[in-house]
């Protein structure tokens, strides 16, 4: 609607539909290799890898098993579309690895009784998780869920520190 409405009036409207995190990471990789097609997609193919390895710590974390987290990481890697986004350049992968990322930590909190940790791992999820949707505003859509997740966590075991994790990682809509 902003395109179509620019047409119609003299005032310019600014589509701030997108973030500026991945055009930064964009706009360093521009700067020290160089402009082109191979250094605008090699970021999307680093974030990647990097969701992969991801994916594959946290399966393995929480299931022990690691033939069952390479068979998923291989499934995942030969999926068309994941390799399609991959190639195309887009900015999902790289917001998908912070909010990963992020989920690391939050699961760590939960495993862990170390005050220092559990505070500082916190923060970091919370700051990687705004990262994530200041990458891409997509994402913002598991944020609800995972707080949800934490709470019933909270109710269920009743550690406090859970139900400040789940705030915290509420902290990017605020």
């Amino acid at each position: 609607f902003t395109k179509t409405l620019e047409l119609y009036t003299d005032i310019p409207i600014q589509d701030l539909r997108y973030v500026p995190v991945y055009f930064y990471f964009e706009a360093l990789v521009f700067k020290f290799l160089g402009f082109g097609i191979f250094q605008y997609r090699l970021i999307s193919l680093v974030a990647g890898f990097w969701t992969l390895w991801l994916t594959y710590k946290l399966f393995k974390s929480e299931q022990n098993s690691m033939p069952s987290a390479l068979a998923l990481v291989a499934l995942l890697a030969i999926d068309s579309f994941y390799f399609r986004c991959m190639h195309e350049g887009r900015m999902d992968l790289l917001a998908s690895g912070f909010m990963l990322w992020a989920s690391i930590l939050l699961l760590k909190v939960i495993a862990t009784s170390e005050q220092k940790k559990i505070i500082k791992w916190m923060l970091y999820a919370g700051i990687l998780s705004a990262i994530s949707l200041l990458t891409s505003p997509r994402l913002g859509f598991a944020l609800p869920f995972i707080a949800i997740y934490l709470i019933y966590y909270f109710l269920k075991h009743k550690p406090s520190k859970i139900l400040i994790a789940a705030f915290s990682f509420l902290f990017p809509f605020f």
